[in-house]
């Protein structure tokens, strides 16, 4: 009986080691396919109509919301 016990620990112990090389695997692949994460300083700045369309859709969605609280979701 306890070496069966010790035996699940082990599967738990593999299974969580199985999950970090997973994640670092991932993380390296990522970081292989975007040029080390370089490509975010290279993000242009928005231009003056879609920020001004940018904010008219916040402000819309702002207006739902409000109405949806002063009418309780109906």
């Amino acid at each position: 009986m306890a070496s069966q016990e010790g035996l699940y620990s082990l599967y738990v112990l593999c299974i969580i080691i199985g999950c970090v090389v997973a994640v670092f695997i991932g993380y390296s692949l990522d970081y292989i396919a975007t040029n080390g994460f370089r490509d975010f300083e290279t993000t242009q700045e928005m231009s003056v109509e879609q920020k001004r369309y940018m904010r008219e859709v916040r402000d819309r969605n702002t207006m739902r919301l409000l109405e949806q609280a002063k009418w309780g979701g109906r």
